[in-house]
């Protein structure tokens, strides 16, 4: 996805969940066969946040292995399904300086976690 330069919020909505389920279904998978995800040029994006739904567990993107987030420079942080996730294998920080500051500070032992990752903010390669 990119150039959607007025996007703030990436929410629950993003996932096309219905915010009040019934309560027989506790479980929901969010796109469950997505592999590769890319984020470019959304400017204004700030929070990446799907929130808790109660008691109801929700899976969100078991099987991505690439994820790249390229020129989102106002993104605060990347949410904890994430920074758990054991099927990534790819990941690529670009110009978003927010994002490569964490990975450097804060989310060392994810981004070691990954085998191939670069993050990089206007073209110097950060050491992690």
């Amino acid at each position: 996805m990119g150039l959607m330069w007025k996007v703030k919020k990436v929410g629950v909505e993003f996932l096309g969940i219905e915010t009040s389920l019934s309560p027989s279904s506790s479980s929901v998978f969010a796109f469950p066969n997505l592999k590769t995800l890319a984020f470019n040029g959304m400017y204004k994006w700030e929070e990446w946040d799907f929130g808790s739904r109660g008691q109801e567990d929700i899976t969100i993107i078991p099987r991505l292995s690439s994820l790249t987030i390229a020129s989102c420079s106002k993104l605060k942080m990347l949410p904890n399904y994430i920074l758990q996730s054991t099927t990534l294998q790819e990941l690529k920080i670009l110009n978003c300086s927010i994002i490569s500051k964490r990975c450097k500070e804060d989310y060392q032992p994810f981004i070691n976690r990954i085998p191939h990752s670069i993050v990089s903010d206007w073209g110097v390669e950060l050491r992690l």
